[in-house]
C-alpha cells in the first residue's frame, strides 16, 4: 500500500511541477528543475496532496481540470 501511495504522490508532484513550469513560463521566470521545485515547495505539495480527500479536488483531478481547482484555492 505504501508504494502505491508514494507513486500517487509522485504523479501528483509531477503534475504540479508541470503547472508550475507553465506559470513560470507565462511570467518569463526561470524554470526550476523538478528537484528544486519539490525541495522548495515540499510543505505546499504535502498540504495540497492531503486535500485529496476533499471531493472537489478529487472530482477536478478525475476530470483533468486541476488548473481550475488550483485557481479556486
Amino acid at each position: 500500500m505504501k508504494v502505491y501511495v508514494l507513486e500517487q504522490f509522485e504523479s501528483f508532484c509531477r503534475k504540479m511541477y508541470h503547472r508550475n513550469c507553465e506559470e513560470r513560463g507565462e511570467w518569463g521566470d526561470e524554470l526550476l528543475t523538478y528537484e528544486e521545485y519539490t525541495t522548495n515547495h515540499r510543505g505546499f505539495l504535502i498540504h495540497v496532496y492531503e486535500q485529496l480527500e476533499d471531493e472537489s479536488f478529487g472530482e477536478a483531478l478525475k476530470k483533468g481540470s486541476l488548473k481550475e481547482w488550483m485557481r479556486s484555492l
